[in-house]
């Protein structure tokens, strides 16, 4: 911990001789001087579980509903149809001519 003119600069990622030990880092954590640091580590340490958790459960779902068995088919029930290529029209831009597009090319896939 470095104090000049009433500001305080924390090094943790420091070098040890130059640094502060894991001891001292969760000693001087702990203190009651510390605890603006704490309340800025807690809300990044929510934000970064929020983001993991999110990103697990982005990754997760569809792998689990892939994995679920489908419902069977109704056997009076035709199955489903192929998707058509409609035209899709487009609004104009200026000076340039109707366009119409189909849905593949309006969709990215």
């Amino acid at each position: 911990v470095a104090k000049q003119e009433g500001a305080a600069f924390v090094d943790l990622d420091a070098v040890p001789e130059g640094g502060l030990s894991p001891s001292a880092a969760a000693k001087f954590l702990l203190s009651d001087s510390a605890s603006s640091i704490r309340a800025v580590l807690a809300e990044e340490a929510f934000g970064a579980a929020d983001l993991l958790i999110r990103q697990a459960l982005r990754k997760a779902i569809p792998l689990v509903a892939a994995t679920l068995p489908q419902p069977p088919r109704l056997p009076f029930l035709p199955p489903p149809p192929d998707p058509l290529d409609l035209p899709i029209p487009l609004p104009p831009s200026r000076n340039v001519a109707p366009v119409s597009s189909g849905p593949s090319l309006a969709l990215p896939a």
